[in-house]
């Protein structure tokens, strides 16, 4: 998961242990601007065979995950969603 800042060009990153595949991230903001808020992310893990959602703090990516939710079954690839409220 790359963060980068469209002014500079620069970013950050989180990598998954290399058994593991991180899916689309999508940002919950909690303030004013990007670097605050959670990163979600479904991760699928090989070497166990299941899948976890992955909350990264938006201002800290290579810190990785602060908390991992285990899922009950393997979330397929290409797997993803974006839901708005109504205005």
């Amino acid at each position: 998961i790359r963060q980068v800042e469209m002014a500079t060009g620069k970013g950050t990153e989180w990598k998954p242990h290399e058994l593991e595949h991180a899916g689309e991230p999508t940002l919950v903001p909690s303030g004013k601007n990007d670097r605050d808020g959670w990163v979600l992310s479904i991760t699928y893990d090989r070497s166990t065979n299941g899948s976890d959602l992955a909350v990264l703090d938006s201002s800290d990516l290579p810190k990785g995950p602060i908390a991992r939710v285990h899922l009950p079954a393997r979330v397929p690839y290409g797997f993803h969603g974006l839901f708005i409220r109504d205005a």
